[in-house]
């Protein structure tokens, strides 16, 4: 029984050891970072870039070609982003490349889209909102009830009675039926919120993978089917409803293809962007009336993507690593094996995940096996060698708890 408690104490300090000790090492070299803010200037036609440095002096900007601005100069060749800057000092062009603009005009036509694989990793709850899209108040509103899909199909809950909306029910079910929705439903987008300044409802595609529009238009339902290019297959739907209204959503297919879904036609415009995945990868979208900058994020890289707010055909683009490797993070990988986590910031879910898995750390575990071995004072063969193949393989995560019962 002693030996069980023992091997059990070990296990529980391997795992809290593994857990602590990588997260004290990088709290214990933790050094200021410089951020980078990256976008395309249609006047330069080069992307500008803001760094703001680690050691919190003023940020420095530039462009790719290593062209140096100071503030003033910046603002200039970024209008679309810097737009009340010039208005307020008299410096906004009446025109841009043909267009006529305004301060008015720009606000309206800029949009910001943000995407991280924690906003879709993770569980929801399976009950909507569905606001009423034409309504004959300035303001939109909450509803009283909640929509859900059960086995016979879409069903509004009254949330004050906690009764099925049997009529509402009847009266929805009737248009699913109809446009030949097939349960259960794969992905769904939207934003049931009264902060914004309009309502498309919802995006959805059923079990066959077909793509569906679905709003509540004067208490009465909307529901349209939107033909997709032959073998598209959707991964996620991303609702817009931008000030614009020049898209209902983005998509993205299991492919990687990245998709805007144009209003008010609903065609299907393919993005010229490098495969994205949103399970794992995170994309910023900045857009204005006359391109759009794309910061896709992968674990070790960022790719920079400028399209043309028309053709979304790629206008350039620009990669670089999200950090090099310094020294700290060099003697990190030969120290510790792997690391143990219960969060990550791709998910919303907590649960033990092994991490940072190291071949290097095979020659310190090796250095701690042999130190082991020559202070041990067990004489017990099998659990000698059982202990040296923990370390081997554990490093230092077992060779702190070895050591301290040693003389067990």
């Amino acid at each position: 029984m002693l030996r069980f408690f023992q091997l059990l104490l070990i296990g529980i300090s391997i795992a809290l050891l593994a857990y602590l000790l990588p997260w004290l090492y990088r709290f214990a070299t933790l050094s200021p970072e410089a951020k980078t803010f990256v976008v395309y200037s249609r006047m330069i036609d080069d992307f500008a870039i803001v760094n703001h440095n680690a050691d919190k002096k003023l940020p420095k900007y530039s462009d790719l070609s290593g062209r140096s601005y100071t503030q003033a100069e910046f603002d200039s060749i970024l209008p679309m982003l810097y737009y009340r800057q010039l208005l307020s000092d008299g410096r906004l062009p009446d025109t841009l490349f043909g267009h006529a603009v305004n301060s008015k005009l720009i606000a309206k036509e800029n949009f910001v889209f943000r995407h991280a694989p924690a906003h879709i990793n993770r569980r929801n709850c399976e009950l909507y909102f569905l606001l009423e899209s034409a309504s004959s108040r300035v303001d939109l509103q909450m509803p009283d009830d909640v929509f859900r899909f059960t086995k016979e199909g879409i069903e509004f809950v009254d949330m004050t009675q906690n009764k099925v909306k049997r009529e509402k029910t009847a009266l929805f079910r009737k248009a699913f039926t109809r446009e030949n929705v097939r349960l259960p439903i794969s992905k769904i987008s939207g934003n049931p919120t009264v902060r914004k300044d309009y309502d498309e409802g919802y995006f959805f595609s059923d079990a066959s993978g077909r793509l569906f529009h679905f709003k509540q238009v004067q208490g009465q339902p909307y529901l349209r089917h939107i033909p997709l290019p032959e073998r598209l297959q959707i991964a996620e739907i991303f609702i817009t409803e931008f000030l614009g209204r020049h898209h209902f959503a983005f998509l993205s297919d299991t492919e990687g293809g990245f998709y805007a879904l144009k209003a008010p036609d609903y065609s299907l415009q393919r993005v010229e962007l490098n495969p994205f995945f949103p399970q794992s990868d995170e994309l910023v979208v900045f857009g204005n009336m006359l391109d759009w900058t794309l910061r896709l994020g992968r674990r070790d890289s960022i790719y920079y993507t400028a399209v043309d707010a028309q053709s979304l055909s790629t206008i350039r683009t620009w990669g670089q690593l999200r950090k090099q490797a310094d020294c700290t993070e060099s003697l990190y990988a030969y120290l510790f094996p792997f690391e143990l986590n219960f969060t990550s910031p791709k998910d919303k879910y907590f649960q033990p995940r092994i991490n940072n898995f190291s071949c290097q750390a095979i020659f310190f575990n090796l250095l701690l096996l042999i130190t082991f071995l020559g202070i041990s004072k067990r004489r017990n063969t099998t659990l000698l060698m059982a202990s040296g193949l923990a370390i081997a393989c554990l490093g230092i995560f077992a060779f702190i708890p070895l050591i301290i019962i040693r003389k067990g």
